[in-house]
C-alpha cells in the first residue's frame, strides 16, 4: 500500500515539474522576442569564447613562470636599426639634406647618421666639437684606413676627413704620387676648380761677397725628385690641391709619417652650411 502511494506521489510530482517547465517556456515565448533571444545567444557565445582565450593566456603565464631557464637580452649595446630608405628620404627632404661622400648626408645629425647603420666612436679633436671616427659606412671606399666626421655644436655634419692607407713608398714618393694624381683627377671631375699648391725645399743663396766661399750644393726641388719622400717627411716640401663646387670644398694632400710611410688625406667641408652659420652669426651681432 505504501509503495503504491509513494509511486503515485512521484508521478504527480513529475507531472507538476513538466507542467512548470512548459509554463516557463510558454511565458518566455510570450515575454522574450526572437531578436532579443538572438542577442542573448550571441552574448553567451562571446562570453564562452572569451573564457577560452583567458584559459589559453593562463596556461601561457604558467609556462613563463616555470623553472625553465630564461634568456636575458642586453639591449644597451645593440646597434641602431637602420631605417628604411623611404623614411630616410622623407627625413632628408624635410631637413633639406644633400648627399655627402661615402653615402652620408650633409647636415645630418648624429642620430640621423647612426640610423644609416654607421658606427660612431668619439675622438678627441681639440678644435672641433662632436667629432667621431666612423665605421660601417653606406659607401665604403678601399684605400682609406679611417674616416672622421665632425658635427659641431649645431649637431650637423659639415666636415669629413678621409685618411688613406699607409704606403711603403720609394725615396721619390712614386707610390703616393700615383694615388695623389688618381684622386686629383676624380675630385676635379666631381667638384671642379682644381688648384695645386707645391712648396719646394728653399734654395740657399750663395754669398757674392766672399768669392772663396764654396757654392752650396744644388738640390732638386721638383715634385718626385730622388729625395722627395724625405723632403715631405721633414716639411721641406709640401704638396696639396683644392677643389671647390657650389656647396662643397675638398683638399687633397700628400703626407709622410715619422716611420717614412706615405699616405693621402682628403678633407671635405660643406661650404653652404658654413656660409649659413656665418650669416646667422652676422644677423645676431
Amino acid at each position: 500500500m505504501h509503495k503504491i502511494l509513494t509511486l503515485a506521489l512521484l508521478i504527480s510530482f513529475s507531472g507538476s515539474l513538466a507542467q512548470a517547465a512548459e509554463n516557463s517556456t510558454f511565458y518566455d515565448d510570450i515575454l522574450i522576442s526572437g531578436e532579443l533571444k538572438e542577442q542573448i545567444n550571441e552574448e553567451q557565445q562571446q562570453a564562452a569564447h572569451q573564457q577560452q582565450i583567458q584559459q589559453v593566456q593562463d596556461q601561457a603565464a604558467k609556462l613563463l613562470e616555470s623553472d625553465a631557464p630564461q634568456i636575458k637580452v642586453d639591449i644597451q649595446n645593440l646597434p641602431s636599426r637602420p631605417q628604411t630608405t623611404s623614411a630616410l628620404q622623407k627625413r632628408a627632404e624635410v631637413k633639406d639634406l644633400s648627399a655627402a661622400p661615402f653615402g652620408l648626408n650633409w647636415g645630418a645629425t648624429i642620430l640621423d647618421t647612426q640610423d644609416l647603420g654607421v658606427s660612431l666612436t668619439p675622438i678627441g679633436e681639440k678644435d672641433y666639437v662632436n667629432s667621431f671616427s666612423a665605421q660601417n659606412l653606406p659607401k665604403p671606399l678601399k684605400g682609406f684606413r679611417s674616416i672622421d666626421l665632425t658635427f659641431g655644436i649645431e649637431n650637423e655634419l659639415w666636415r669629413i676627413i678621409a685618411y688613406g692607407d699607409f704606403l711603403e713608398d720609394t725615396q721619390d714618393a712614386a707610390v703616393v704620387l700615383r694615388q695623389y694624381r688618381r684622386f686629383y683627377k676624380l675630385l676635379e671631375r666631381k667638384y671642379g676648380n682644381a688648384q695645386q699648391f707645391f712648396t719646394p725645399q728653399p734654395i740657399n743663396e750663395t754669398s757674392t761677397d766672399n768669392a772663396s766661399a764654396p757654392d752650396a750644393p744644388k738640390v732638386d726641388t721638383s715634385i718626385g725628385n730622388p729625395n722627395f719622400l724625405a723632403q715631405l717627411q721633414s716639411g721641406e716640401a709640401e704638396l696639396y690641391a683644392t677643389f671647390e663646387g657650389n656647396d662643397v670644398g675638398a683638399a687633397l694632400s700628400v703626407n709622410v709619417d715619422g716611420s717614412g710611410r706615405s699616405y693621402i688625406i682628403i678633407d671635405y667641408k660643406n661650404l653652404k652650411i658654413l656660409r649659413e652659420r656665418e650669416e646667422q652669426a652676422l644677423d645676431a651681432l
